[in-house]
């Protein structure tokens, strides 16, 4: 009932495709559609989370483009770096992008496609390698609960430590670089 009556929904949902679900049933019960905002679904994107961190590198930086941006840790799972990547990709211009992870955690191939042609990018296991060239540094912590649930325990300390932002890394990065998360 209530849904026939709204103006727009804002949708956080575990499940991955639940905002394209609500989206083809919003359709169904109001023809002339209500918005869905995706405010955070499944393991794929926080396109919501991902706007707060632009202005948020607007505010500190006082650009979005011509950016050296490293998403560092959870690729596999972490929603708002998918999301962050593809909006800087697309808003800021001539963005250029780090990934850093361990194998087991890459950025799925599906969203290396989906970046903008001639996007630059590159990928690496190796956190201090990126450091003095980052203006942005994007970190996300390994998942305990994705390491748990595929019986990878034992890999999870080892990951956690390499993907870690340490005094001594900080002090790597340039005086205007900031670090988020």
């Amino acid at each position: 009932a209530y849904a026939s009556d709204a103006s727009l929904v804002v949708l956080r949902h575990p499940d991955s495709k639940s905002s394209v679900t609500a989206a083809k049933y919003a359709s169904m019960v109001k023809p002339e559609s209500v918005p869905i905002i995706n405010a955070g679904s499944g393991t794929l994107e926080h396109p919501t989370q991902a706007l707060l961190d632009v202005m948020t590198i607007q505010a500190k930086l006082e650009t979005i483009d011509n950016l050296k941006i490293a998403l560092v840790g959870d690729l596999l799972y972490g929603r708002t770096v998918k999301s962050l990547a593809m909006l800087m990709a697309r808003l800021g211009i001539d963005n250029n992008f780090a990934f850093v992870s361990a194998k087991q955690q890459k950025l799925p191939a599906e969203y290396l496609e989906q970046l903008p042609t001639g996007t630059p990018y590159a990928e690496t296991e190796d956190l201090d390698e990126v450091l003095d060239w980052a203006d942005v540094v994007y970190m996300t912590r390994p998942q305990k609960e994705w390491f748990k649930a595929n019986g990878e325990m034992e890999q999870y300390e080892t990951i956690a430590e390499a993907t870690k932002m340490t005094k001594q890394r900080a002090s790597q990065l340039h005086e205007n670089a900031i670090i988020m998360h």
